[in-house]
Formats: structure tokens, sequence, C-alpha cells
């Protein structure tokens, strides 16, 4: 996270693997020199429109605008038996994994799902401070469902679907 003064922020940045989230003004004299210092490949998260405009003004049509679901403090869809209902009714063949260290380490070697635990410092540090389950086809992870960013109120989950598997409901 960088901001502009500790004690009385006007810009702030936090970085989240490949997400920026930007807060603050995006009137700020360095806003435009933050939002030009995003990598190519990264990718600028805020919900203010002011945000956004100042986005397209920096990168003009480099930028590629991606729907982003909105962060919920909404813990209710964690209910377990709600959440043991839903993995009895997997496909037969298919189960539910808790991703341990070995798991970790091969989802950042997929392209399709390395995002949901780059941001961890290695597979060692996602089993220590996240979580993740997979949905398996024998050994072969068809779905992967993680905690993608942590902070003080609570996580952000992140879901990603092998390419294989996707589009069968």
């Amino acid at each position: 996270v960088m901001a502009d003064d500790p004690e009385d922020i006007g810009l702030i940045v936090a970085r989240c693997g490949d997400y920026l989230y930007f807060g603050g003004d995006p009137g700020h004299p360095e806003a435009e020199a933050a939002v030009r210092q995003a990598p190519a490949e990264g990718y600028l998260v805020s919900l203010e429109p002011r945000w956004q405009e100042k986005f397209k003004a920096v990168w003009g049509p480099r930028l590629e605008a991606q729907r982003r679901h909105i962060i919920k403090r909404d813990m209710s869809g964690l209910d377990r038996e709600r959440l043991a209902a839903l993995s009895a009714q997997l496909p037969e063949g298919f189960c539910l994994k808790s991703v341990d260290e070995g798991m970790a380490r091969a989802l950042y070697e997929m392209p399709w799902a390395h995002e949901y635990v780059n941001q961890f410092a290695g597979a060692r540090d996602f089993v220590e401070r996240g979580f993740g389950f997979a949905v398996m086809d024998g050994d072969e992870i068809a779905c992967v469902g993680t905690t993608f960013s942590l902070y003080d109120a609570g996580m952000e989950m992140g879901i990603a679907t092998n390419p294989l598997y996707r589009r069968r409901g």
C-alpha cells in the first residue's frame, strides 16, 4: 500500500497481485503518475467514476474495461449446511478437496488460475494465511475458489474454472 501522506491521505494505491486499487482524490497532483506507473498487464480498480475517467484519460484506447464484482460484507453465503448441500450436488466422479501446499504450488503454474494465488509470497504463505477448495475430476482441477485478498474486515474470494470445464453448468 502506498499513500501520499500517512496522516492526511489524499492519494492511496493498494497492490494485491496484479490488481491495483486506487482511492483518494483522482485530481491529486500525483494521481496521473500513479496510474501511468501501473504495469500494462495489471488491473486498475476503483468503483469511483472519477477514478475510472482518470484511467481512461491516461491509458486511452489501450485500456480494456472489465466488469468487477462488487465486494460485499455479507457472510451468509458461507453457511456450512448450505455449502455441504452444494458440494453433495457435484456430478458423479467429481469431489471437493481443500487446497494444500502442493495444489497451491500447481495453481501458480496454471494460466487460468495463477492470479488467485500469486498475491501470496508462495504456496506455503498461501496455506498459512489463506485457504481454498477445488472441485476435482480425478487428478484434474476443474474449478478452484480461494481467498484472493485478506484485510482486517474480511477477505475477498476468487473463483477460476479450468477452460476444459467451462460452460457445463
